[in-house]
């Protein structure tokens, strides 16, 4: 708490302090300059001491910096995150992993802290456990167990990254059967804008899978969504068979013409040809 009145500058409102008691703006800057930085000692006080919210307001200091008064040194926030994953903090181990796996790419040693701040109960660990067997590079490839680790973080973590994933996966049966029933209901808890999102709910909504069949809902879903082969597809289907809108065989082909190599829309684009008069129809 006192590191807090020196960082969220609440010093100056119990020193009743103003900026005309300075000869300067740059002395009252250096000045509130100053009272922040007192902030520091005592964070690391708290934070070694077993206080393990005093480390968010320590490494954001040096992520972010304060203002246009403290510039970030984002170097400096790695030793605090390795040192409140080794003071068996699970916050602070799930930090770290993320960033020795995302930012660093040292998988093996990111997969050892994840698996223990997930054994210690974070349980969005479990989505860079899931990662890490997904992505397949210092460690075993095993899509399988990567939908185990989704599932326990997406059911009872409340992480929409994993929910994705999981819809991504049962869609395109990675790791699994395609089931599109579970795919729609895993985006469906996603709770994040994300264009692949949009993409898969739009073309199950649109052709209905897994779901009842509802066009109008999935042609919203894809035109919420940017350039993608998955957003290509659906449009396509839906211009080539007339789903919900008008019609148009040469549009829809179009569309799938831009899909590039999705298979579905490779399969798709075999049923239909140009006739002699050059117009577009179904074989």
């Amino acid at each position: 708490m006192i590191g807090n009145t020196y960082y969220f500058l609440d010093v100056i409102e119990i020193g009743d302090r103003s900026e005309r008691e300075f000869g300067s703006r740059k002395a009252w800057d250096n000045w509130r300059r100053e009272q922040m930085e007192a902030s520091l000692p005592w964070f690391e006080k708290a934070f070694s001491g077993g206080m393990i919210l005093a480390g968010r307001n320590y490494c954001h200091y040096y992520e972010h910096g304060r203002g246009d008064l403290i510039p970030p040194e984002p170097e400096k926030e790695v030793p605090i995150m390795c040192r409140g994953a080794e003071l068996g903090y699970p916050e602070w181990m799930y930090a770290y992993a993320h960033y020795l796996h995302y930012t660093e790419e040292k998988d093996k040693e990111a997969l050892s802290w994840a698996l223990k701040a997930a054994e210690a109960g974070h349980l969005w660990s479990w989505h860079i456990v899931g990662d890490l067997y997904w992505d397949g590079k210092d460690v075993e490839h095993n899509q399988s167990y990567s939908i185990e680790c989704y599932e326990k973080t997406a059911g009872y973590g409340n992480d929409s990254y994993a929910c994705r994933q999981l819809g991504r996966m049962y869609f395109n049966g990675w790791g699994t059967a395609v089931d599109y029933a579970r795919a729609v209901q895993w985006l469906e808890r996603d709770e994040e804008p994300e264009w692949i999102k949009y993409d898969l709910l739009g073309i199950c909504y649109l052709l209905g899978y897994g779901c009842q069949q509802d066009p109008a809902r999935g042609k919203a879903y894809l035109e919420k969504s940017k350039d993608s082969p998955y957003k290509n597809y659906g449009l396509g289907m839906m211009y080539a068979e007339g789903i919900g809108v008008r019609e148009n065989i040469e549009k829809g082909v179009g569309y799938l013409k831009a899909a590039g190599n999705y298979g579905p829309a490779v399969e798709a684009l075999t049923h239909y040809k140009k006739s002699w008069f050059g117009v577009w129809r179904r074989k």
